[in-house]
């Protein structure tokens, strides 16, 4: 079995928090909607707070599996790890904007 060296592991391993993430979210809008759960609404900012906190798995993994194929001499390598970086900045604009209150209520 080959093993897994450890900018590999780090991916997969926020590749999986982030389809846990996802998953749970289909599953709780999925009971939202059917009314087994009642509907609640976050402020604008906690919602801002929770989407950048929900998305850092995706930047997280793309970045060390950006490193990971950097080493194996990949052009992805580079271009994953550039995205990665990109999203992560912007993710902390948007959040710090909603934490201010820039979208509205």
């Amino acid at each position: 079995m080959k093993k897994l060296d450890k900018n590999q592991k780090i991916g997969i391993i926020a590749l999986a928090i982030f389809v846990v993430f996802l998953i749970g979210f289909s599953a709780l809008s999925s009971l939202v909607q059917s009314g087994s759960i009642p509907d609640f609404a976050a402020s604008q900012r906690v919602q801002g707070l929770l989407a950048f906190v929900m998305f850092c798995p995706l930047c997280i993994a793309m970045f060390f599996l950006g490193k990971h194929f950097k080493s194996k001499n990949s052009k992805i390598g580079s271009i994953l790890l550039f995205v990665s970086v990109a999203l992560f900045i912007f993710g902390i604009i948007q959040a710090l904007l909603s934490l201010l209150g820039a979208y509205g209520s």
